[in-house]
């Protein structure tokens, strides 16, 4: 998903795909909005870069508990610094890179948040 700039989309086709599990990582920071922006944000090489996306944290969150289909999300997540071919804006301070788990269901979504303090509400 890190590197999909149509992940909402993408999550949205596994949804409705699965029967039971889903399973993908992101990384994460502590923003006001989310950088899906490949000028900005790449990793692989200046001829063939890739978007490397940070979303918020926060507003992932909100798109998680408001998911139609699921009934639990986890996610655990650690510090990590970008590798030398990939390149971030500066005001991501600190990184995360994070597995996101769903479970398909009807209901309400039950969080389960395992972040670094400063990253969890």
């Amino acid at each position: 998903m890190q590197h999909e700039p149509r992940f909402a989309a993408l999550i949205d086709r596994m949804i409705a795909w699965s029967r039971c599990y889903i399973l993908f990582d992101m990384k994460l920071s502590m923003l006001d909005d989310d950088i899906i922006d490949i000028t900005r944000s790449h990793a692989g090489t200046a001829e063939h870069p890739l978007h490397f996306n940070v979303l918020s944290t926060r507003r992932l969150l909100q798109r998680l508990a408001a998911l139609p289909g699921i009934t639990r999300a986890a996610i655990y997540g650690y510090e990590t610094t970008p590798n030398r071919n990939t390149t971030i804006p500066s005001e991501v301070t600190r990184l995360v890179s994070a597995g996101v788990f769903l479970e398909v269901g009807i209901g309400p979504v039950n969080l389960d948040i395992e972040l670094p303090s400063g990253f969890a509400p």
